[in-house]
C-alpha cells in the first residue's frame, strides 16, 4: 500500500527516505530495513503540530538530525562539493534554530526550519555519491535497544569520543572544515581547528541540556563487549566491522563506549 507520512517531530526524516528502524523488544536487538516500497508517496509537513514537542525531546531530535548530517559528511569520498555545501548549510541551521525551538516551542520559524532540515538531512539529496554510511548509528542502536535511552541522546553522548578516537585521528581536516563552516571555528591549524570543533559541539550539547554519561542510564562496563559485538553483527551487516573512516571492530567500539561511562 502507498505510504503517507505526517511527521510529528523533526528528527528521523522518514518522510523523505526509505529507511525504517525496528526494535525486537524480546531480544532488545535494534536494526534498520530499507527498500523502494518504504519511500512515502505523500508527506505532509506541518510545523505547527511540532509545537508541543517537549524541550528534552527537541534537543534529542536535533542531536539525531546533526548525526544524520555529520556521519556521512566526515567520512565522505572526495569531490562531494555539492553534498558538502548542503550538509554544512543544514548543520548550521539545526545549530542555529535548536535553542530557539527549545526555549520558544511555538516559534514558527525555528520549528519549520528544523522540520525542513530533518527532511533533507537524511534524504538522497544530501548523501548522494558520498559512498559513506552512518557508523555511529550502528554503535548507538544497542544502547537504545537495551536501555531506556532516547536514540538522539545516545548519539550525542557517543559522538564526542567518536570524534576524538576515530575522526580526529583519520580525518582531522573534515572535522576542521565542519568547525569552520558550521560552528565559527577560526583556528588556521587543521589539528587545532579539529579539536576546537569538538569543543564547540560539546558546548552546543551542554546548552541543549545533553550532559549525561552512559552510566546515568545504567550502562555498566560488563555490558560493553556484548553491545559492541551486537553493533558489529547487526550494524556491520555480516562483514565483521562497521565501515567508518576505517574499519571499526568490536574492540574499537568498546573503547568508544568506555569513554562515555
Amino acid at each position: 500500500m502507498p505510504i503517507l507520512t505526517v511527521p510529528t517531530v523533526a528528527a528521523t526524516g522518514s518522510e523523505a527516505n526509505n529507511i525504517s528502524v525496528l526494535t525486537h523488544w524480546d531480544t532488545h536487538e535494534k536494526s534498520s530495513i530499507n527498500g523502494p516500497a518504504l519511500y512515502p508517496r505523500i508527506a505532509i509537513l506541518d510545523p505547527s503540530i511540532t509545537y508541543t514537542v517537549p524541550a528534552r525531546v527537541t534537543a534529542e531530535a536535533c542531536a539525531d538530525i546533526f548525526s544524520h548530517l555529520f556521519e556521512s559528511y566526515l567520512i565522505s569520498a572526495a569531490g562531494t562539493h555539492v553534498q558538502d555545501g548542503l550538509s554544512e548549510t543544514l548543520i548550521r541551521l539545526v545549530v542555529e534554530h535548536s535553542l530557539t525551538a527549545i526555549e520558544q516551542p511555538d516559534n514558527a520559524e525555528a520549528r519549520s526550519t528544523l522540520l525542513w532540515v530533518s527532511t533533507l538531512g537524511i534524504s538522497p539529496f544530501a548523501n548522494a555519491g558520498r559512498n559513506a554510511g552512518m557508523p555511529l548509528h550502528g554503535v548507538e542502536h544497542p544502547l537504545s535497544g537495551i536501555y531506556d535511552m532516547a536514540h538522539g541522546r545516545g548519539l550525542a553522548i557517543l559522538s564526542l569520543p567518536y570524534f576524538k578516537q576515530v575522526i580526529l585521528a583519520d580525518r582531522p581536516e573534515r572535522l576542521a572544515r565542519m568547525g569552520r563552516h558550521c560552528f565559527g571555528v577560526t583556528a588556521e591549524d587543521e589539528l587545532a581547528a579539529a579539536e576546537a570543533t569538538i569543543d564547540a559541539v560539546q558546548h552546543w550539547y551542554e546548552r541543549m541540556g545533553i550532559t549525561e554519561r552512559l552510566s546515568d542510564f545504567g550502562v555498566t562496563r560488563d555490558a560493553l563487549k556484548r553491545m559492541a559485538d551486537e553493533a558489529v553483527t547487526i550494524g556491520g551487516r555480516g562483514v565483521g566491522y562497521l565501515p567508518s573512516s576505517r574499519r571499526l571492530n568490536a574492540e574499537d567500539i568498546v573503547k568508544i563506549y568506555e569513554a562515555c561511562l
